[in-house]
């Protein structure tokens, strides 16, 4: 047995010496390792006696015992790699080769039970200015393995949190964000999640997941660019797009014009995915997911997934833009059934319950910060150190989730009080689909009032998490929002089990309880006299 080390390295190109991201990092013949952050940094705890596998795309892959790395690895170029792919091109057809590799995940990926080990690290930004920071490690029990690939939401998967750290939230968006978007970022695992779904085009657009690829392979252009290597294995790399799709029926409310591109990573020989480029580009959004794959004892699985978003919104009158960039390392894997693996869903509550504990990242392995990242935290800090905010984070939170929830108490006073304008409610629930499609529908009729009426989202939604995410999914972040239960006395009183509903108060505390839709003509017919009067 021997000694424990910690290895520091950088990972560069021989040839350019210009440094590698995002490279494989794995100690020999096991499933535990990490990844090289965009400059090409790692940091790993070994054992001395280990070694380990550095791979990468394009370059030849290096085993270097652990006790002789130093603070570069160089990689070299695989020259073997064909350059001129005319020939090939003429011979293979780039969509049948995205078919195949779906097809054989079953076969390329770990089908037995398996426990991922995890490292999250989110932090965003609005405009300029960095504002959040949550670093978590969760657990992730596939129960299947990776067998065929299903939806998220039925496959018999589970994770737990296993420990948590987090900043002050100070961005502009802080009552809309979700506890923590860890489930969402592990959805961009295309190899794990396929909705065998026909006909849910273009919903896949709206949600940025890949999820639906599979059963919508004819909804996209492919070409096959060329060909790289990894692991001396020649790889195809396909580009694809997706095709125009027309707005019709229930789609007409959907106001974004958005584009699906991409690349696949595609091993010749196996048909496997070892990496798959996700980019989504809309009005006002867009979304970028890099979903990288490595293998081990001849399987592949998840190794890194790399998350980008931005969107804009209108807050006090003024264009906002909204940064988040998300990492989710796995860091070990162990195969086997754990009957007893408890699911946790990590909502508010959990998160808040999770005690800080420092000694447990002293020997956890993480993404290494880049320079960036390490002024991110210093920008975090202010009048509070960042660790100060670890410990005290939780506890705040804890005793947040203490006080009772006062927004039916808000709402009550706001039909109750006298006003100096007209205030327009709509109240909603994720799950109501006429609900969901009158957002875009009345999106521009909103702005046109927006000054003159004060338009009130009052959501009857149970789960707090669904109602943030669908707030953030659908753009409604620049408004105003309550949640009420449905149990409520307000509830009861105006019977809201019936939704969508919208009502009107008028300046001397009129209620007007069944009124238009904004996005319907009698709308404007009814504000018109309304407003005139209030002038």
């Amino acid at each position: 047995m021997g000694q424990i080390i910690r290895i520091n390295s950088t990972v560069i190109s021989n040839e350019t010496r210009e440094v590698i991201p995002f490279a494989s990092i794995q100690i020999l013949n096991t499933f535990e390792g990490t990844s090289a952050n965009s400059l090409g940094d790692f940091s790993i705890r070994v054992n001395e006696n280990d070694s380990l596998k550095i791979s990468c795309l394009g370059f030849v892959t290096q085993v270097i015992a652990a006790d002789k790395i130093k603070d570069k690895i160089f990689l070299e170029t695989d020259t073997k790699v064909l350059q001129n792919i005319t020939i090939v091109a003429k011979r293979i057809n780039a969509a049948s080769i995205v078919k195949k590799a779906f097809k054989e995940i079953n076969n390329n990926f770990i089908s037995e039970p398996v426990t991922m080990s995890t490292f999250y690290r989110h932090y965003c930004k609005d405009d300029s200015v960095y504002g959040r920071l949550i670093e978590a490690a969760v657990d992730v029990y596939k129960e299947e393995g990776y067998g065929k690939p299903k939806s998220m939401y039925k496959k018999k998967d589970r994770y737990a949190l296993v420990q948590s750290r987090r900043s002050f939230d100070k961005t502009f968006s802080k009552n809309n964000h979700v506890p923590i978007a860890f489930s969402t970022t592990l959805n961009a695992d295309v190899a794990a999640y396929q909705n065998r779904k026909k006909n849910p085009w273009p919903f896949m657009m709206i949600t940025a997941s890949g999820k639906y690829m599979k059963s919508n392979l004819k909804n996209y252009e492919f070409e096959l660019e060329r060909i790289t290597s990894i692991d001396n294995k020649e790889v195809y790399v396909i580009s694809y797009k997706s095709k125009p799709w027309k707005k019709s029926g229930k789609l007409k409310s959907i106001g974004w014009n958005l584009i699906h591109s991409g690349k696949f990573f595609i091993t010749a020989n196996t048909y496997a995915f070892v990496k798959i480029e996700s980019r989504l580009a809309g009005e006002a959004r867009e979304v970028n997911d890099d979903i990288f794959y490595t293998a081990a004892k001849g399987k592949y699985y998840l190794s890194h997934i790399i998350h980008d978003s931005y969107f804009e919104a209108k807050v006090q009158d003024t264009v906002r833009i909204h940064n988040a960039h998300i990492e989710l390392l796995v860091n070990d894997i162990s195969i086997g059934e754990v009957p007893n693996f408890k699911h946790e869903k990590i909502t508010e509550d959990v998160l808040a319950k999770n005690t800080y504990d420092p000694d447990f990242w002293k020997t956890y392995t993480v993404i290494s910060e880049n320079p960036l990242e390490q002024s991110i935290k210093k920008q975090l800090e202010g009048e509070y150190k960042l660790e100060e905010q670890f410990k005290t984070k939780s506890a705040e939170d804890l005793m947040a989730l203490k006080k009772p929830k006062m927004d039916h108490e808000l709402l009550k006073d706001i039909l109750t009080e006298s006003r100096d304008t007209i205030v327009y409610i709509d109240f909603w629930a994720s799950w109501c689909k006429p609900c969901i499609g009158e957002f875009r529908k009345s999106e521009k009729i909103i702005d046109e009032y927006a000054d003159k009426i004060r338009f009130l989202y009052v959501s009857i939604d149970k789960e707090i998490e669904k109602w943030k995410n669908t707030k953030q999914l659908y753009g409604l972040e620049k408004r105003e929002h309550l949640r009420i239960s449905i149990d409520s006395e307000i509830a009861r009183k105006y019977e809201l089990k019936f939704i969508p509903r919208y009502m009107m108060i008028y300046p001397d505390g009129t209620v007007l309880e069944n009124v238009p839709r904004p996005s319907s003509g009698k709308f404007k017919s009814l504000v018109k006299p309304l407003l005139s009067d209030t002038n």
